[in-house]
């Protein structure tokens, strides 16, 4: 059974409480937000809510088997490549979870069906003082509909570990 760790996803206007939970770009759109500079609305799925999506489909054994089966310095890029698609196969083929999908079709039911939404990537660690992973991770623009962008979620997701995230971790 999957322990449901709360909150999955939250309002934009809160996400400038804990960048661990949010990631930098998303904290940095909060601040924003809440100091009245014109940002687009919106919500964010939690660190929490992506752990409850690899543990739901036991994601991480595949992801350890693939990233961990060599040495990085020993694995040729065709390898890597090979490793990535299967793990982006792998998350492509999973559920996102029953009860994160309610929050998420709750934050999206309050606009009008014709918003268009962006989805994109705002992981801890991807902007550091000593990294930019600036276009390394899909974003997905002009996303219409429930169902296209619970699909756009995963898809962003799945970049996480694009050959070229990879490479650059």
């Amino acid at each position: 059974m999957v322990e449901i760790k709360s909150p999955r996803v939250i309002p934009l206007f809160q996400a400038d409480r804990d960048v661990k939970k949010v990631g930098a770009k998303t904290k940095n759109l909060a601040i924003l937000l809440n100091k009245n500079i014109p940002v687009p609305d919106g919500f964010c799925i939690t660190t929490a809510g992506y752990q409850d999506f690899i543990k739901l489909n036991n994601l991480s054994p595949t992801i350890d088997m693939e990233i961990y089966k060599k040495a990085a310095g020993d694995m040729h890029w065709e390898e890597i490549w090979d490793a990535s698609l299967r793990i982006r196969s792998a998350f492509l083929k999973s559920q996102i979870p029953r009860d994160l999908e309610k929050e998420v079709i709750k934050y999206i039911r309050p606009y009008d069906k014709s918003t268009k939404f962006s989805v994109r990537s705002s992981s801890p660690l991807e902007d550091s003082k000593k990294n930019s992973f600036a276009g390394i991770h899909e974003s997905y623009v002009n996303v219409q509909g429930i169902e296209e962008i619970l699909k756009s979620i995963k898809l962003v997701w799945a970049s996480l570990w694009s050959d070229r995230a990879i490479l650059y971790r």
